[in-house]
């Protein structure tokens, strides 16, 4: 969540000598933290995906962990410019999660993750109008189920993607979304 990989990193090489002694989902966990490190932290991009890919080859969707392991290999295609599989995977994932039957907090707060990634991939494509009705779909789910996971990231998503072409003062209120609430979270 605070993206410190280099304390990540310090952690994995903890555990990894442990690994043979694991259960295969503990396994997996593992070369899914590897595969971060390796991506964000050892500049090993196409590594870090090869070991991502091979880790949810071996999983269900019916496994706990799955879309959040697959979660990140959309961010390393989309992030490596591999646009093709990216943009029709994260269509897929959203699809797959919103169909299903959120029970828990962690299924709804990465049904929200997906689409937050999904919508910064828009952005980043310059698909400006998708962007935006998916970061306004995306705000409707916290406001349906009255969480505020990514809410203050949305709105400044929101509030980026609406400069040079909305009114300033619906900016603004964008703006002052997100101060609000990451105020309110002592952030």
């Amino acid at each position: 969540t605070e993206r410190e990989y280099e304390s990540l990193k310090y952690l994995y090489e903890l555990e990894v000598e442990k690994k043979k002694k694991l259960t295969l989902s503990d396994q997996l966990y593992l070369t899914w933290i590897e595969s971060i490190i390796l991506f964000h932290c050892d500049d090993k991009k196409e590594e870090a995906i090869k070991k991502l890919e091979a880790s949810v080859i071996k999983m269900t969707k019916k496994d706990r962990d799955y879309f959040k392991y697959f979660n990140s290999l959309m961010n390393f295609y989309s992030l490596t410019k591999n646009k093709e599989s990216s943009e029709e995977m994260y269509l897929t994932v959203i699809t797959q999660l919103s169909d299903s039957k959120i029970t828990y907090i962690e299924d709804l707060e990465l049904l929200i993750k997906v689409r937050y990634n999904y919508c910064r991939y828009l952005w980043m494509e310059n698909k400006i109008d998708n962007a935006i009705s998916e970061i306004l779909e995306t705000i409707d789910i916290c406001k349906k189920y009255n969480h505020n996971y990514l809410l203050p990231d949305l709105y400044c998503l929101l509030g980026n993607i609406s400069e040079g072409f909305s009114e300033k003062s619906e900016i603004k209120k964008f703006f002052f979304f997100f101060f609000f609430l990451y105020t309110l979270a002592g952030n």
